[in-house]
């Protein structure tokens, strides 16, 4: 494997990491491109995209609009995080699934896409706008790993192989050959407060009552007032935690509805324990390093990144302190998202 990572502001500066990729002396049998765009339209997004295509014409290009990008270490709230990513004896496949009048994505479409790859070895997936998490890994064998999460939940665009929808999900597949992978993750938060059931469901995904109380209400209550931080904003830096598949997991809802119903990517159970959670900076930090040390002993030579923007609100936008640690680990490319999956064997987890 080989790969290339480049931050650049506009289209047209790709044509210096082109010149540099097609002067690689190795030979591959698949490539990766992932474009990740912060502040950037769906235009410039696309011209991007045709520039890549003419000059790799077999290369395969995922990606979307994200609130800010993480590429080689830095992060970037404008611009374009590109990585291009050479497999010498895997292959890649992308497909792109869009919502059906029930902001569901068709299992059927997923299945008999994702049966035609053999020996399926990880799956990434990327969500924009509000698609739950239980489509998108419905379809993947259990002994399969997968890592993804919501790039956006509005305004926003997904893209796979020259098509582009709003509202959808771009599944990347890496099979076959002597691949490797790694997943692993850290977070920082912990619950804080007391014990509160949910009484009242609008569905398996919003959280309409907390205690017999509105959700709106009962976070109000519980944090108060803060000027200039919207009910929104607060519920990314003290999302909801509970345990799941004997895991602790940090949700934060895709919106609150105008009733103080907040609306989920992920499902909930009536009678569910949940707390409300906290962000330590200093805690978050640690587990970055103990991370660094576990994917340092893999010895990537490629990392995709999927951080919460919940970090990057928690650390004030100063993310270098852990971005830094990937920088020396080897290329890096990737986003700050507002939720994220993992799934390790046949256990998985949405936060």
């Amino acid at each position: 494997m080989k790969s290339e990572i480049f931050n650049i502001s506009h289209a047209e500066e790709i044509q210096d990491g082109i010149s540099k990729v097609k002067g690689w002396e190795i030979s591959y049998s698949s490539m990766l491109v992932m474009i990740f765009a912060a502040e950037r339209s769906k235009e410039e997004f696309m011209k991007l995209a045709d520039i890549i295509h003419e000059a790799f014409p077999s290369a395969d290009i995922a990606g979307g609009s994200v609130d800010v990008t993480a590429g080689e270490g830095y992060s970037n709230s404008e611009g374009f995080s590109v990585g291009f990513i050479a497999f010498r004896d895997s292959k890649t496949h992308v497909g792109l699934f869009e919502v059906n009048e029930y902001m569901r994505i068709p299992p059927g479409d997923l299945a008999v896409w994702y049966r035609e790859i053999e020996q399926p070895k990880v799956v990434g997936l990327l969500v924009s706008g509000h698609v739950n998490f239980e489509d998108a890994i419905s379809f993947t064998h259990i002994d399969v790993q997968s890592f993804g999460g919501i790039m956006n939940t509005g305004d926003g665009y997904c893209f796979g192989n020259g098509r582009m929808v709003s509202e959808g999900l771009v599944v990347i597949a890496f099979s076959g050959g002597s691949l490797r992978v790694k997943i692993d993750k850290c977070s920082g938060w912990q619950p804080i407060g007391r014990h509160m059931r949910i009484t009242k469901l609008g569905g398996p995904y919003v959280i309409e009552k907390l205690d017999g109380r509105p959700f709106s209400e009962v976070y109000r209550y519980c944090l108060g007032e803060i000027e200039g931080e919207s009910l929104m904003e607060l519920t990314l830096l003290f999302p909801l935690m509970l345990y799941r598949n004997g895991k602790l997991t940090a949700r934060h809802p895709l919106l609150i509805r105008d009733d103080g119903a907040a609306v989920f990517s992920t499902d909930f159970i009536v009678g569910e324990e949940v707390q409300i959670g906290y962000g330590n900076p200093a805690r978050i930090i640690y587990e970055a390093q103990h991370m660094q040390q576990c994917m340092a002993s893999f010895m990537p030579q490629c990392l995709l990144l999927a951080d919460c923007i919940s970090r990057w609100r928690m650390l004030s936008g100063d993310t270098e302190q852990e971005l830094r640690l990937c920088r020396s680990m080897g290329p890096s490319v990737g986003f700050f998202w507002t939720g994220r999956n993992h799934q390790l064997r046949n256990t998985a987890n949405a936060a």
